[in-house]
């Protein structure tokens, strides 16, 4: 019999390749949303700071005439905050879009193994009846032998 061959194994190759490279790549996009969200996390503690400092030294700033510092202070915070939430939303539909084709490509190479296991068992199957037939035939042909030389022999 000859042997066990997967017809599609050079796709099923290629679609692992590619499920490593969405592996890869919804690492990166999960790193990036990461960082996006420790930066608004940063930006929102250093915002509370200052609106914090900005409740503490009112009265001293209505005095000096430094709210204006305090105000553009957080005000420039607030914009950073925007931009990072923005970065935010975008790594997040980054990450979205790498785990759904990872998940994709995961149900793919698991379709295609799934296959080749069971045209391995098929195989495995037809080898395991062909080795009965040939084990069948050599027993007939010994027990045409025997009884051959019996009556022969009588």
């Amino acid at each position: 019999m000859k042997r066990f061959r997967f017809r599609l194994e050079r796709v099923l190759s290629l679609k692992e390749q590619r499920e490593r490279l969405a592996e890869k790549r919804q690492q990166q996009a999960r790193a990036r949303w990461e960082e996006a969200r420790a930066e608004c996390v940063r930006i929102e503690e250093e915002l509370a700071r200052t609106a914090a400092r900005a409740m503490e030294k009112l009265r001293e700033a209505a005095i000096l005439g430094t709210w204006q510092s305090h105000y553009e202070q957080a005000a420039r915070l607030g914009e950073l905050l925007a931009a990072a939430q923005r970065r935010l939303a975008e790594a997040e539909k980054l990450l979205q879009e790498a785990n759904r084709l990872r998940i994709q490509l995961a149900r793919e190479v698991e379709m295609l193994r799934d296959l080749r296991r069971k045209e391995w068992q098929n195989y495995q199957k037809e080898a395991a009846r062909q080795q009965q037939n040939k084990l069948d035939e050599l027993g007939l042909q010994r027990w045409l032998a025997a009884r051959s030389s019996m009556h022969n022999g009588e």
